[in-house]
């Protein structure tokens, strides 16, 4: 490919990963200042990219090859990342607010009251097993 091609081709790669990665909320939106999440946007960027990267294949240089493909390595891993994050806030937001208040790690006095319950209970068993 000659380098002006070569060169056009490398801005296009890196306007979709610029895309994607503002898409995943890692970099501001230029426009408006702001993280914006669109995880389904970047997963449509993402997908564009590989496109690009099969429909070159075979085409590429080495340096190109390496360059797509490390961009979509590090656009999944962050898309993996950001889609786990995502779920484990809906997680939380899903589940009741009792759930939640359970999962709080408890007082002292609380597991001291809930150790001399089930000394009672064992107390308790011990003597209608034996009586």
């Amino acid at each position: 490919m000659a380098k002006e091609g070569k060169e056009h081709f490398i801005s296009i790669l890196l306007a979709l990963h610029t895309a994607a990665m503002q898409h995943m909320g890692k970099i501001k939106n230029p426009l408006t200042g702001n993280i914006q999440k669109n995880l389904q946007a970047a997963k449509e960027t993402i997908d564009t990219l590989e496109a690009i990267r099969v429909r070159c294949e075979g085409n590429l240089d080495t340096e190109e090859d390496k360059f797509i493909n490390n961009l979509l390595t590090e656009l999944r891993l962050n898309f993996v990342q950001e889609k786990e994050e995502e779920e484990k806030t809906e997680e939380k937001v899903d589940k009741p607010e009792k759930e939640i208040k359970e999962e709080e790690p408890k007082k002292e006095s609380e597991v001291k009251g809930e150790k001399k319950e089930e000394k009672k209970n064992k107390k308790r068993n011990t003597k209608k097993d034996n009586g």
